[in-house]
């Protein structure tokens, strides 16, 4: 009878050790914002992203957080929060504090941190059921990884199975997996910039439109094809606008004219540094109405956008391809 309650006792402590591994992803995207026309490449040409929320190119100093923006407000951002949510571990403070942002924060090179993203894995028997989140890190060469800056993410809280996976940013549109990814205790490799990945869209379902293969752009570069997270989604709805009524770039101008030291609420102010939502090339300053602002920058993204046949400004069905 002993031998039988150790035998039980083992084995349950082996399932709960299991259990407690979790899974581990290791997965890659690109942000448009941060990979401006002439953006660098490693030596085998893979594109590398901006990381001037780093180290900004104009004051040299560093405007990304210490800790998870999607559920800890900041300064000019905190208004997102209303649109994340974690689930599972994911809001535990070892998942949303980084413990020491200056190592993380002073690699340079392809593994520098461009900025946070946000991971759901999502159920198999219902893609829009979230079942785990994580507030990580992306590196210049598009790879997540978890708040040490270079390890591949752990959701120590879900059984090895099958998951759509989701990366969603704080100012681009959100993408998913439209096939179902195994995910074990070895981190499974996920390329969201390889177009052979297939994603999640609305296809052809709302009258009118096909939103085949539009869940991002692509980025033609010698090396090859990229997939890149569209950006220009300033207030975080799910929509790139650039004409009212909830436009982005209304969201731009009120970030300039109300920045604490633009006293005149000067629409040309360009002293505007930080960490901001309406900030479309990632450079940490703002500017409305200037040579290189981020208001012509939201124009041309609305109105190069494949579906917009007519070039309008006032485009109002650039949405994100995501179940919510």
């Amino acid at each position: 009878m002993l031998k039988v309650l150790q035998l039980v006792v083992v084995t349950f402590i082996t399932i709960q050790l299991s259990y407690a591994q979790g899974v581990s992803l290791s997965a890659k995207t690109y942000l448009q914002s941060a990979l401006p026309s002439n953006f660098e490449s490693t030596s085998d040409g893979t594109p590398l992203m901006t990381d001037y929320l780093r180290s900004s190119p104009y004051t040299s100093e560093r405007y990304l957080p210490n800790a998870d923006p999607y559920s800890i407000p900041t300064e000019y951002t905190g208004f997102i929060t209303e649109f994340y949510s974690h689930v599972g571990n994911g809001g535990l403070t070892a998942n949303t504090t980084i413990t020491s942002p200056d190592d993380v924060f002073e690699v340079f090179g392809r593994d520098a941190i461009v900025d946070w993203v946000f991971v759901e894995l999502r159920a198999s028997t219902e893609a829009n059921s979230t079942v785990a989140t994580r507030a990580a890190l992306l590196q210049r060469d598009g790879d997540i990884v978890a708040l040490d800056g270079q390890s591949p993410l752990n959701f120590d809280e879900v059984q090895p199975n099958d998951y759509y996976v989701v990366v969603r940013h704080r100012n681009h549109l959100g993408i998913m997996t439209s096939d179902l990814v195994t995910l074990s205790t070895t981190a499974t490799a996920l390329d969201f910039t390889d177009p052979l990945t297939l994603l999640w869209d609305q296809g052809s379902t709302i009258p009118g439109r096909d939103y085949t293969n539009m869940s991002t752009d692509i980025l033609e570069a010698s090396s090859g094809d990229y997939r890149v997270m569209w950006c220009g989604d300033f207030n975080a709805d799910g929509r790139v606008k650039f004409n009212e009524p909830k436009s982005d770039l209304n969201m731009l101008f009120l970030d300039v004219i109300g920045f604490e030291t633009n006293v005149n609420h000067d629409p040309n102010f360009t002293g505007a540094h930080g960490y901001f939502q309406s900030d479309n090339d990632m450079n940490g300053m703002i500017k409305f109405d200037s040579p290189n602002d981020d208001r012509i920058a939201l124009m041309n993204t609305v109105r190069n956008y494949k579906l917009n046949k007519n070039k309008d400004y006032n485009y109002d069905h650039f949405i994100e391809q995501l179940l919510r």
